[in-house]
């Protein structure tokens, strides 16, 4: 009889933190108000300044815009696709309040170590945008335990999906008594039946990152040695989902591609 905040969305919460390493996690209605409310929880005000990635989803600057703060992009690395920690370094000013990396298509940010210590070096809040890698880990650490808190999407195209839905993890208790009230004052709230689909799915996780990751060794079989494409590039130490797969071709090639597809 619950249309939201049934048993299925606790007993979500509690398999999601316990499976990436967080002591808590709160269910949202998508990823982008979890986003949000992950700014709202570390107090992103007008005037303060979020370093985010110049390559990324939309949802990732305007979870800042809509607490009233301001994106500054950051330039990304040239292998996976992640924020490049140097640029950065020069994009913080005394406005600073987070930095927001993101992992890219199911890959985990090669630069994650360190933008934290980056972030702890300029006492910075660290938000993971981890919408599309739930699963991926750098060196046996799950994406989404790396910062301050993550989030990760549920939305048509993850590799757990229930249409839509958004999860927050932390390991503060303070950011996770400020989600909590947060969902509730916006009405963010998952419904029972997002989560009940969402734990359907996940207890065949295992099964479904394996799929996507023999399906992509076949790509790389099948592309590997062709001029002109650039296949995905894994981090030392790095698991990739493969969310999506992603390469880069040689601009004299691109459009030619797209017009033949």
């Amino acid at each position: 009889s619950y249309w939201s905040g049934g048993p299925e969305v606790t007993r979500l919460e509690k398999t999601i933190a316990a499976f990436v390493g967080r002591k808590y996690a709160v269910t949202f209605n998508s990823g982008t108000t979890a986003q949000f409310a992950l700014m709202l929880a570390i107090g992103v005000h007008a005037g303060d300044e979020v370093i985010v990635p110049s390559f990324t989803y939309i949802s990732t600057a305007n979870a800042v815009l809509f607490a009233g703060g301001k994106p500054v992009w950051a330039d990304i690395e040239n292998h996976t696709f992640g924020l490049d920690a140097e640029d950065v370094r020069r994009k913080i000013t005394p406005r600073t309040k987070a930095i927001m990396p993101i992992h890219f298509a199911g890959c985990p940010c090669a630069d994650i170590d360190q933008l934290v210590k980056i972030a702890k070096l300029h006492h910075l809040r660290l938000i993971e945008d981890a919408a599309q890698s739930l699963g991926s880990k750098l060196n046996g650490q799950m994406v989404g335990s790396f910062g301050d808190a993550a989030m990760f999407s549920f939305c048509h195209d993850k590799v757990i999906t229930a249409g839509e839905g958004g999860i927050a993890v932390t390991d503060s208790n303070s950011i996770y008594q400020k989600l909590q009230a947060i969902r509730q004052n916006y009405s963010f709230r998952m419904s029972t039946l997002t989560a009940s689909l969402v734990l359907a799915q996940f207890g065949r996780i295992k099964q479904h990152i394996a799929a996507r990751r023999k399906i992509a060794a076949k790509y790389h079989q099948l592309l590997n040695g062709i001029d002109g494409i650039r296949l995905p590039v894994v981090p030392t130490g790095g698991r990739h989902i493969f969310q999506k797969y992603t390469i880069r071709i040689d601009p004299r090639l691109r459009n030619r591609l797209a017009d033949y597809l």
